[in-house]
């Protein structure tokens, strides 16, 4: 599924580019695999743009999550095991969290897992997806590559892309 939104802070990867085609007899009950892939080019070198995107205290200032209330805010984490955890607030009440670890955390390739639970459900009430971030970079200006998969349903699937879009053009708008 592309998206036909022109953006000037992302960009999906060309045309050419197919999502892997899958089948499915019922999308309610069986989320089939789906895939995001973004591009956006940032003005700062990969060092720079690693550890905004690692740093918890960083991380805070650009993560997006698609929220309509003003009294919100969202807390990052980090544990030394490799773990990280972003804990969405509303009006002083946690809403959601997003957990997951790192696989590979090199200053051109991240790899990492996650997971979105909702504070009102059962812990672990999506499915772990997987997200892969490739940096390209010149001193001043770098590229940004983010695949996220895995089996989302079409509304966990909307949500995350249209986190990523609003999340990498608030790290865009930030350098």
């Amino acid at each position: 599924m592309h998206s036909t939104l022109s953006m000037t802070a992302t960009a999906l990867f060309s045309p050419q580019t197919r999502l892997p085609r899958t089948h499915e007899r019922n999308s309610c009950l069986n989320p089939r695999e789906r895939q995001i892939e973004l591009r956006v080019t940032v003005n700062a070198n990969t060092r720079r743009i690693f550890d905004a995107l690692t740093l918890p205290e960083y991380t805070e200032t650009w993560l997006c999550l698609p929220c309509n209330h003003t009294d919100c805010h969202t807390i990052a984490s980090q544990s030394r095991d490799h773990h990280f955890r972003f804990d969405h607030f509303i009006a002083g009440t946690i809403d959601l969290s997003i957990s997951g670890s790192y696989q590979v955390c090199r200053r051109g390739k991240m790899s990492f897992t996650w997971q979105k639970s909702i504070a009102l459900q059962t812990p672990g009430n999506s499915p772990e997806t997987a997200v892969l971030i490739r940096l390209y970079g010149e001193f001043s200006s770098s590229t940004l590559y983010l695949s996220h998969s895995g089996f989302f349903s079409a509304d966990e699937f909307r949500w995350h892309h249209d986190m990523w879009q609003r999340s990498l053009k608030k790290l865009q708008s930030l350098f």
